[in-house]
């Protein structure tokens, strides 16, 4: 699900003084949220046995929230600064758009990161919840990617608004 907010056309001849872009996206990973489930499920039935009922609880619990943290992205960018963070909050990560020299929409795959979660490796830093479109974010020699739905509208809003500081100096 993504929005964006204050300003629907975001070319540079409709935009105002003063008025920015707010865009918001998310994305779920759906075989995330089956192992929180069958996490969720086993806790459940393992504790309904009375073996371990604390253990089994606390283990249950941990699986289904690091499962749901990793499983889910939600995305915020603006003239200030590109927020990334999962459902639970953590992990989270905040680019300031004073670093930013550019962004744009990618097709990636959690194989090409070696798994889904909050990835480092030679591609970059990446927080990849599922494969599909996601938003590449270059900081001088770094690069943030993050798998969200409609990739391409936050890109738009992230670049547009590199553009305006680079026109600002």
């Amino acid at each position: 699900m993504a929005r964006t907010r204050t300003q629907p056309d975001l070319r540079e001849s409709d935009e105002s003084v003063g008025e920015s872009a707010v865009w918001v996206g998310s994305a779920i990973s759906p075989l995330m949220l089956v192992i929180a489930t069958i996490a969720v499920v086993a806790t459940v039935i393992l504790a309904a046995t009375g073996t371990g009922v604390i253990p089994t609880v606390i283990v249950g619990f941990l699986v289904a929230a690091s499962t749901i943290a990793f499983g889910s992205v939600h995305v915020a960018i603006d003239e200030r600064e590109v927020r990334v963070k999962s459902w639970l909050g953590i992990p989270r990560k905040t680019i300031s758009m004073a670093n930013v020299t550019g962004a744009h929409a990618v097709e990636t795959s959690f194989t090409q990161w070696g798994g889904v979660g909050y990835r480092v490796g030679p591609r970059g830093v990446g927080f990849i919840v599922r494969s599909g479109p996601a938003i590449e974010v270059h900081t001088g020699d770094s690069v943030f990617t993050v798998t969200v739905d409609r990739a391409d509208e936050g890109a738009a809003v992230a670049a547009a608004a590199v553009a305006r500081r680079r026109q600002d100096f």
